[in-house]
């Protein structure tokens, strides 16, 4: 789990990485930099399947300069109409808020 922080226009931006296994028994890897509480980029990868083909990088992109909050990364999720074998949509959006979390308190 690393950390990088920098500053952009006087706004403060954290890039976090948090690794898991998920409860699928599969590992989840995702990194995120933050600016303000707001995700600025978001990047998802692991030993876990996302369907159709292309959701996944169509997801990080949909999470772009949306706010750091369960709801609206649920809603990015719901959007592009991901789905994951081995990882529940809540283990993501938490891991992607545990990132964003520690790249603001960083």
């Amino acid at each position: 789990m690393g950390a990088a922080i920098g500053t952009s226009g006087g706004e403060r931006v954290g890039s976090v990485r948090v690794k898991r296994r998920c409860a699928g028994g599969k590992t989840v890897d995702v990194e995120v930099e933050a600016e303000g509480g707001v995700l600025r980029k978001v990047l998802i990868s692991g030993d876990f399947f996302a369907y159709p083909e292309g959701a996944l990088e169509e997801l990080e992109r949909a999470l772009e300069n949306r706010g750091a909050e369960k709801g609206a990364i649920l809603a990015a999720i719901r959007e592009v109409g991901v789905e994951f074998l081995g990882v529940k949509p809540e283990e993501l959006a938490e891991m992607i808020l545990e990132a964003a979390e520690r790249a603001k308190s960083s």
